[in-house]
């Protein structure tokens, strides 16, 4: 009988292994398009028995593998990064663009005026030419107020958008600190989850600002950018967005500032806020 208990045993432990491996089948299959899911893969191992680890005793599941790559990984959250920074930076300056087209007034208004002085110069005492040109001065000078004011419409949006998705970037630190103490907390074991949560959160802070990540053995991640760090093991670092004139900011377009009182850099931030900040500067 003990040879026939056996043989059952290895049996079940086949049919055990089997019912996990179809779970990791079914939740591949429910999360293919899940943001930050990795692919899972049961890894199996005999199963040992007695001192002398005796095999032949069935299969037993060693743990279910998370199929990751750090390195597409990093280069998918860089593309992110600069994908995010092109559309924003193109975006804002096509709309300052706009301002300068033909509907504007702008370049008829200044072909016309340049005319009427021609024709004014040709005949200085000409009254009714003096006064077109008078005319017409006016016209262009309205022109040019209206676009003054367009421009520093889409200035104080710029503005806007910078502190809107400097939000955006507090709330995922946040939520990475968070993810951070629930793996310190696990001690580095069944992180599975908590580990598709972090990268559809990467992807997510990446879309809006490039970041260096530095992984731990246990799971938890260190970001930073351009060298100043915006979470450790101490947590998440608060940004603040500032759009004051001073002597080190003459234009006054928005800067992104730390606690510790330093900026994080325009031309390296990268993202969405990297190409809102630099259409800003622009503007």
């Amino acid at each position: 009988m003990a040879g026939l208990s056996s043989v059952l045993n290895a049996d079940l432990s086949g049919l055990q292994a089997y019912r996990e491996a179809l779970q990791a089948i079914s939740e591949n299959t429910a999360n293919a398009t899940t943001p930050g899911y990795a692919r899972r893969t049961v890894d199996l191992v005999s199963q040992v028995d007695g001192p002398d680890q005796v095999v032949g005793n069935g299969v037993q599941v060693a743990g279910v593998t998370r199929a990751a790559s750090a390195f597409a990984d990093a280069r998918f959250r860089s593309a992110l990064s600069s994908q995010g920074s092109a559309d924003s930076l193109v975006q804002a300056l096509s709309t300052l663009q706009a301002n300068f087209s033909s509907s504007t007034g702008i370049s008829s208004s200044l072909t016309q005026f340049f005319s009427d002085a021609m024709n004014l110069a040709s005949q200085p005492q000409n009254l009714p030419a003096r006064q077109t040109l008078i005319s017409d001065g006016g016209h262009l000078a309205n022109s040019f107020n209206t676009v003054a004011g367009n421009i520093q419409g889409n200035r104080n949006n710029l503005d806007q958008q910078a502190s809107d998705l400097t939000a955006k970037v507090n709330q995922i630190l946040t939520q990475l600190a968070s993810i951070n103490q629930q793996m310190r907390t696990r001690g580095g074991t069944d992180i599975n989850a908590l580990l598709d949560n972090q990268a559809a959160a990467l992807q997510s802070l990446s879309k809006l600002v490039g970041v260096n990540v530095i992984r731990h053995s246990n799971g938890t991640i260190r970001l930073s950018n351009n060298g100043q760090v915006l979470l450790d093991s101490s947590g998440a670092t608060t940004l603040s967005e500032q759009s004051t004139t001073s002597a080190s900011n003459p234009t006054g377009a928005p800067q992104i500032q730390l606690p510790n009182g330093h900026g994080l850099n325009p031309a390296t931030l990268s993202g969405q806020l990297g190409g809102v900040l630099n259409a800003a500067i622009q503007a």
